[in-house]
């Protein structure tokens, strides 16, 4: 038997904002399929997104990555805790690779904190 309670509960799932942990630089790797020499950049972020979090990533990375380098063909994915760029030419990495990441992982923050509140 349900006995009813004067009380509300509210599902509030924890707000923890991803942050880049570490550049594996270890793990950079060069392909030489093309003219160009073109890197595999990964890093590590600091817990395992879920899929809506992702999504808006490699969103946000190609408007991020469109509005510095108009003929940037980069990849992203991401995968459990990890990101990986693809077809990063020396240029783009010796020009803070890393700063443009942190700028799209803090605009994908943003909008899941926005869309979080909203739910809620």
């Amino acid at each position: 038997m349900d006995i009813p309670t004067d009380s509300t509960k509210q599902l509030v799932l924890p707000n923890y904002p991803i942050q880049i942990s570490r550049l594996l630089i270890t793990k950079i790797s060069i392909e030489q399929d093309t003219p160009l020499v073109l890197y595999q950049v990964p890093f590590e972020l600091s817990m395992t997104p879920n899929r809506a979090w992702k999504e808006a990533l490699m969103e946000n990375w190609s408007s991020i990555s469109k509005l510095r380098f108009r003929a940037l063909k980069t990849i992203i994915w991401v995968y459990h805790n990890r990101v990986l760029i693809n077809n990063v030419t020396i240029e783009l990495f010796q020009e803070d690779l890393e700063k443009m990441l942190s700028s799209a992982i803090e605009k994908t923050n943003t909008q899941m904190s926005r869309k979080q509140k909203h739910a809620i």
